[in-house]
C-alpha cells in the first residue's frame, strides 16, 4: 500500500466525518437476517469499518463488535465513536497473522469492490482463517444491474456483456456469487434495496 492510497483514504475519512451522518441504523430485513443467524453473544468484526458507524450499529443490536482500517484518520474517528471498542489500525492482508476461528460474521461495506480480484482471493482467504466454522459474512458491494448492464452495452456494443459481468473490480449479481462461491463462501440471501449479500464459509 503506498502513500498515495493512504492519503487518498484518510481524504475519505475526514470528509465523511465532516460530511456524513455519523449514526446509521440497518434496516429491518438486515436486522430481521442478523437474529436469524446471530446469538446475542456473537462475535462481529466490520472490516474496511471507515468511521466506525456499522460498529456502532452493530454493537447498538447487541452485539460484540469489533472494526478494522487501513487509514490512521478512519480509526481515529471510529474510536472517537466507538469509546472503549477495539479498532485495530491494519490491511485486511493483515488478518492472517489474526487468531484463527474468532468471529460469528465479518461485514463489508464498500470494501472489497476496490480490490482487484487476485487480492479479494486473499482477503477471502483470511475471512475464512479468522470466521469460525459456518460463520457468516454480510457484504454491500457495488453490483452492476441489469439495467446499467443495458447502458453499457449500448455504449460499447462490439462487448460481450454477461449476467456474470465484472469490470476488474465489481460484479453483477451473479458475478458475485459465482465468485465468491469459488472462493468457498456459500451465497445464501440477497438482501434488497442496496444488495447486501449474505454468504456462510465453508471450512
Amino acid at each position: 500500500m503506498d502513500s498515495e492510497e493512504i492519503d487518498k483514504w484518510d481524504q475519505e475519512s475526514e470528509r465523511a466525518w465532516k460530511n456524513d451522518e455519523h449514526i446509521v441504523h440497518f434496516a429491518d430485513s438486515i436486522v430481521e437476517v442478523l437474529k436469524e443467524i446471530l446469538t446475542p453473544s456473537a462475535e462481529v468484526l466490520d472490516c474496511g469499518c471507515g468511521i466506525g458507524k456499522h460498529i456502532r450499529a452493530f454493537r447498538e443490536l447487541g452485539y460484540t463488535t469489533e472494526g478494522i482500517d487501513q487509514s490512521i484518520k478512519a480509526v481515529q474517528y471510529a474510536r472517537k465513536l466507538n469509546p472503549d471498542t477495539l479498532i485495530i489500525h491494519a490491511r485486511l492482508q493483515d488478518l492472517i497473522n489474526f487468531s484463527p476461528e474468532t468471529y460469528n460474521l465479518i461485514h463489508t461495506c464498500a470494501v472489497l469492490q476496490h480490490s482487484t480480484h487476485d487480492k479479494k482471493r486473499q482477503i477471502l482467504a483470511n475471512f475464512r482463517h479468522i470466521l469460525k466454522p459456518s460463520g457468516f459474512l454480510l457484504s454491500a458491494e457495488c453490483t452492476f444491474t441489469p439495467e446499467t448492464l443495458k447502458l453499457l452495452k449500448e455504449k460499447n456494443p462490439s462487448v460481450e456483456f454477461t449476467e456474470e459481468w465484472t469490470d476488474g473490480y465489481s460484479f453483477s449479481q451473479q458475478g458475485w456469487i459465482r465468485f465468491m462461491l469459488e472462493n468457498e463462501f456459500e451465497h445464501i440471501k440477497t438482501i434488497f434495496p442496496w444488495p447486501y449479500y449474505l454468504f456462510k464459509v465453508h471450512k
